[in-house]
């Protein structure tokens, strides 16, 4: 009965960690592909828009001058992964 359930303990520990893994490949794999997507002399609602399909990133605006900063990240990544998108103050992506 002891060996069952440390067995039972580490599958279901191995369980979750492979659950974890996925879901931060797949926000990883998120990030990149909406950076990618979005290039230079996009406008900016265009880029809100494109940022608002996403499903497991968020993103914060920070302006600085005229100019706005957007970094993305993700929760389910540990914001270990981010990106930034640089808006010039005429509202297209640097």
């Amino acid at each position: 009965m002891k060996y069952l359930k440390r067995i039972v303990g580490s599958i279901f520990i191995l369980i979750v960690v492979i659950i974890f893994g996925i879901y931060w490949n797949e926000s990883v794999k998120e990030i990149r592909v909406l950076h990618d997507f979005i290039s230079v002399g996009t406008p900016y609602d265009k880029v809100i828009s494109t940022l608002e399909t996403a499903n497991l990133l968020n993103y914060t605006i920070v302006a600085s001058g005229d100019e706005k900063i957007i970094a993305m990240s993700s929760y389910y990544s540990l914001k270990t992964y981010k990106k930034v998108i640089y808006v010039d103050e005429n509202g297209f992506v640097k």
